[in-house]
């Protein structure tokens, strides 16, 4: 018997929903309207399924790690628009055209994490400002 795996998604989103594997004959694909299968086993927290086929999230250029004088202007590069951006677990705004600019007025250790559309990745980054 094949063993197999399938990775099951919303079409509508390209959002995974789970994968499963096994023996062909053991493996129950159900059909649901907004569901539908593709072959392999992949991470929703890493993937999506674009145009049929299982790819990276994509991710911003937001770095885990950063360093500024306060006042200075720091422009975050690869952030979609519609992105929710926290400071310290505290709403700030969204993200519009223009990008994200952040900029701190007070020295001290910030925690800033920008909660974007799927199908991007969640990003979370410890400030330290002088």
């Amino acid at each position: 018997m094949p063993f197999i795996s399938r990775t099951a998604f919303r079409p509508s989103s390209g959002k995974i929903l789970l994968s499963v594997e096994g023996n062909d004959e053991f493996v129950i694909l159900d059909v649901e309207p907004d569901k539908d299968w593709i072959a392999g086993s992949f991470n929703g927290d890493t993937h999506y399924v674009s145009d049929g086929a299982a790819v990276s999230r994509p991710v911003t250029g937001l770095p885990s790690a950063h360093s500024l004088a306060s006042g200075v202007d720091w422009s975050v590069p690869d952030v979609p628009e519609g992105t929710l951006v926290l400071i310290d677990g505290v709403e700030v705004g969204t993200v519009d055209a223009t990008g994200l600019v952040l900029s701190f007025s007070l020295a001290g250790l910030w925690r800033v994490t920008l909660k974007p559309p799927f199908p991007w990745i969640e990003a979370s980054c410890e400030v330290t400002v002088t």
